[in-house]
């Protein structure tokens, strides 16, 4: 990195660096306003940021292939005249000032101003005139913009395109590029008009940013059919537009289509068959005659389906697994003509309307041989229900429970059953305000944990399955406690006797240790099963004389799982690989702290804790794990004599090492903007939620699982 104004009104004329230089971003105002009138960009550089070159002597430059970003005045006010790019750009960002106040643009005398491959700007001597417009071949990115049409400074207007022809070759349009500007004088948008809209569905788009189409004015009858290349879109791409038929493609990318059609006029959407989600807001406040669903959708997003919708044809054989308590608009008459005390949406429970006296029993299936309802909605969200207002309720059938699905004031019913058949829980399933109303959740047949809850992989252990179970009053003393000692409740262990020489071998078939139940025992000796999956936070001032062994099967270890446990023997891993996730403060307090002199906790290949002082930090080979809050201001707050305790947080880089396979939700959390490098050779196993602010501009290695919620941006 070359850092901001590193060298403003500097007086050299050339720069020059090293061959396989390792620089990949220039950042703003890096040379403006100085002497420089050549510069190489080396191979490696990524970005080149605000105003990095204004204000210079530069006449030429060539645009190395793996730029993908030009920051807004990047080149404004040089003698630029000539720009040269070496190969096929992957442009994520081109802003439409880069090139501003320079030769290259005050001198150009066509239409389209067109920079390489990049349409930098429509510019036309008489807006009056509704005109043809050809995009050439080879244009790859329309920067944000583009066709907005300012006649003075700050004073945009509105104007008429009879038509426009895309070329093939474009993958990217920018933001606003063809969107409206809202007049604050007069109170209205100023707006695009197409005589003759063109069809998306035949070009390789990839990229659209956020409103870009809109409020654009569409001729009658007009259809929008998106095209299946996409990968990536922002919000609000055709925002409040009138059109008659859309087509929204099979793109399963998780980032596409949020948002797209917010707001507007529609006559019918098609989501096409294969499709797996309709994403979130995708026609939120839009007002639509009929929706039609093909079968393959699974998940219905936060707000997708919520604005004014006539008719919904969905079709046979569909299975909606997740839905939100904002996925749909509960006053459309789909839902209103219904009579029944449980609103429903294809296979979905989605509200309960009933009466509340208290003596109701909500029996979702009827036939429970032959259940149309597999999937629990956000049944009683958001209604102020009393304590045990409804007298029971028969889950029968169901084999999905959401998220809030009996989120209320109170909880209503006393027990919950869920069937053998269900396959997830969602964690806040149940959640309530008053955690203790539920006095106990029973799980019919042996349902296996980790088949049973969804997400037991992101680190969220404050709502994992001992919680579900005691949050609600249940008391680990009711469970039955076999000969050898231990209560074992659907492969989880919950709670244990003292044993004869406290000698504590955990049957096989345990998955997962809850909280507590080791906590404070004096343990001599203690064997985990090759089934065991999950620690939690068990062993809090635990005395173990014997070596812990942690198996290779085990994926999870819960934060605090340790806490002041004197572990006399040590601690071990037997396969760090295996790991998905390690808690903060697994160890806290306890004796196996040690830091070794550069500032790391390591035991086995996990990286605990760092306490060191060295802003550029380079993590050691061997390190395959990385827990939570390895560097964040919550790490722990002991260290070896060597290293000041007053630790440094503000990282300028972090390098990773080849043998990193997992990073821990909050692992580099809250290190806004912390550079950190990546090796070309290394695949990460996984990604938790908010592992890391990253700085602008990285990719991570292809092959790289993130957590859903990661605040990994690029």
């Amino acid at each position: 990195i070359i850092e901001a104004y590193a060298f403003r009104n500097s007086r050299f004329t050339s720069f020059t660096f090293e061959e396989n230089s390792e620089l990949i971003l220039l950042e703003q105002g890096a040379f403006s306003d100085s002497n420089l009138s050549s510069i190489t960009l080396p191979e490696n550089l990524f970005s080149i940021e605000d105003d990095v070159f204004s204000d210079t002597l530069l006449t030429t430059i060539t645009i190395p292939e793996n730029i993908k970003r030009i920051e807004g005045y990047a080149f404004q006010g040089s003698l630029l005249d000539e720009v040269i790019m070496a190969g096929d750009n992957q442009w994520e960002f081109v802003s439409k000032s880069a090139f501003e106040g320079t030769p290259l643009k005050n001198n150009n005398t066509e239409e389209l101003f067109i920079v390489g491959s990049i349409l930098d700007e429509y510019i036309q001597d008489d807006y009056t005139l509704a005109k043809d417009i050809i995009i050439p071949e080879g244009v790859t990115w329309i920067s944000e913009g583009a066709f907005r049409y300012e006649s003075s400074p700050n004073v945009y207007e509105g104007y008429t395109i009879n038509s426009i022809s895309l070329p093939s070759t474009l993958r990217y349009i920018g933001s606003d590029a063809f969107g409206s500007y809202y007049n604050g004088t007069t109170n209205t948008y100023e707006v695009i008009t197409f005589n003759a809209f063109p069809d998306l569905s035949t070009t390789n788009i990839e990229y659209i940013g956020d409103n870009a189409f809109n409020r654009v004015v569409l001729p009658a009858n007009t259809d929008i059919s998106l095209p299946s290349t996409l990968v990536f879109t922002e919000y609000y791409i055709f925002r409040e537009v009138t059109a008659r038929h859309v087509f929204i493609p099979a793109v399963n990318s998780p980032y596409a289509y949020n948002s797209t059609f917010w707001g507007a006029t529609l006559e019918t959407v098609t989501f096409e068959s294969g499709l797996v989600e309709i994403p979130r807001s995708i026609l939120q406040n839009a007002t639509v005659t009929t929706v039609n669903i093909p079968n393959t959708i699974e998940k219905i997003d936060n707000s997708a389906l919520n604005g004014t919708i006539t008719n919904f044809v969905i079709e046979d054989g569909i299975e909606i697994k997740e839905v939100d308590d904002t996925s749909f608009n509960l006053s459309n008459d789909y839902f209103t003509s219904q009579t029944g005390d449980v609103l429903t949406f294809a296979n979905v429970a989605v509200r309960y309307v009933g009466t509340n006296t208290g003596t109701e029993v909500v029996v979702l299936n009827a036939d429970p041989l032959n259940p149309t309802i597999t999937t629990l909605g956000s049944l009683f969200t958001n209604r102020n229900i009393n304590p045990l207002d409804v007298a029971s309720i028969d889950f029968t059938g169901i084999k999905y429970f959401n998220a809030y699905a009996l989120t209320v004031s109170d909880t209503m019913v006393a027990a919950i059953q869920i069937p053998s058949d269900a396959v997830t829980v969602d964690l806040n399933a149940f959640q309530s305000y008053t955690w203790n109303k539920v006095t106990n959740v029973e799980f019919l047949g042996n349902n296996s944990y980790t088949e049973l809850y969804n997400d037991t992989l992101n680190g969220s252990e404050g709502y994992d399955f001992w919680r579900l179970v005691s949050a609600y009053g249940t008391d680990s003393s009711s469970f039955t406690i076999d000969s050898n000692g231990y209560a074992i409740y659907n492969n989880v262990l919950v709670s244990v006797e003292d044993v004869s020489g406290n000698d504590y071998v955990i049957p096989e078939g345990v998955q997962f240790i809850a909280d507590e139940v080791f906590n404070g025992k004096t343990i001599n000796s203690i064997t985990f099963p090759s089934t065991l999956l999950r620690i939690g936070q068990s062993f809090d001032s635990a005395v173990i004389t014997g070596e812990v062994v942690i198996p290779s099967n085990v994926i999870f270890v819960a934060s605090s799982a340790f806490l002041e446990a004197e572990l006399l023997g040590g601690i071990s891993f037997e396969d760090a690989s295996t790991l998905i996730y390690i808690g903060s403060g697994v160890f806290e307090y306890s004796n196996v702290v040690s830091y070794d002199n550069d500032g790391f906790f390591i035991i086995d290949g996990i990286l605990f804790d760092y306490a060191g002082l060295n802003p550029n930090v380079t993590i050691p080979e061997g390190v395959i794990v990385i827990a939570s809050e390895a560097f964040s201001k919550q790490g722990f707050d002991v260290g070896p004599d060597s290293i000041d305790s007053t630790y440094i947080y503000l990282f300028e880089s972090i390098t990773l090492p080849s043998t990193l396979k997992v990073v821990s939700s909050y692992a580099f959390e809250p290190d806004d903007y912390v550079f950190i490098e990546f090796d070309d050779d290394l695949v990460l196993d996984y990604i938790g939620y908010y592992a890391i602010d990253i700085y602008e501009y990285q990719f991570l290695p292809e092959g790289t699982v993130v957590a859903e919620q990661s605040n990994y941006y690029d």
